[in-house]
């Protein structure tokens, strides 16, 4: 269902261990960050970044004023793409916990994904993808 909650399952066990909560809205977006990390975003338009050794809170990022359908973690474990209905992608720093970079979009974005190559991204606005060079 949908709830602000996000659920930690083994799968050793196929049981539920744990439930973690820190958002006001509806998660819509999961992504590991390197090994040592994962990222929940959702409808409050906050995402938050949990240590996977303990599931603890680490930062809880801001900036984005509505819902957060997509992220995508950059291999490094250090980066992490999003994408809002505000119509912002934003490339956080999850070193530091702070946006690094925000550009507006042309249109209401509903995925962003590095390359596999991560030196680009993309970005699908509606019917039409756009590719954009980190170097841009």
């Amino acid at each position: 269902g949908d709830d602000e909650l996000v659920r930690v399952y083994s799968l050793k066990s196929f049981r539920q261990i744990g439930e973690l909560s820190r958002h006001t809205g509806t998660v819509t977006a999961l992504a590991f960050c390197g090994s040592k990390h994962a990222a929940s975003a959702a409808a409050d338009g906050a995402i938050v970044l949990w240590r996977l050794a303990d599931w603890a809170c680490v930062h809880v990022l801001g900036g984005h004023d509505a819902v957060i359908p997509s992220l995508s973690a950059h291999s490094s474990g250090r980066l992490l793409l999003s994408v809002g209905a505000d119509r912002t992608l934003r490339l956080w720093d999850l070193t530091e916990g702070r946006s690094a970079y925000v550009t507006r979009t042309k249109g209401a974005a509903t995925k962003v994904v590095w390359a596999p190559a991560r030196d680009a991204y993309a970005v699908a606005l509606g019917t039409r993808a756009e590719v954009r060079s980190v170097a841009d």
